[in-house]
């Protein structure tokens, strides 16, 4: 493995981010959204009311509280680029 490289010139934006993907968070919140949405079934199934589902994450979990903020493209020919292109 000492020749592997990155195929794509990504890398995500902060440190703590860095090697680390966002599935654990991603996971997390919609397992929130699966809960919200199965007591909301069950309180409106009881009420006999019109069943309202919450299709977005954001409107649950707030989005800057997860680790990363995102990723950003960097130039693999610079100096630092060759290093960041090692894995």
């Amino acid at each position: 493995m000492s020749r592997s490289r990155r195929k794509n010139p990504f890398c995500s934006i902060t440190v703590s981010g860095f090697n680390r993907g966002e599935k654990d968070e991603k996971r997390l919140i919609n397992r929130k959204v699966r809960r919200k949405n199965r007591s909301m079934i069950s309180i409106d199934i009881e009420t006999s009311n019109e069943i309202i589902f919450i299709d977005k994450a954001r409107e649950i979990h707030e989005v800057w509280d997860m680790r990363k903020d995102g990723k950003k493209r960097f130039d693999p020919n610079s100096f630092h680029g060759k290093i960041l292109m090692r894995k």
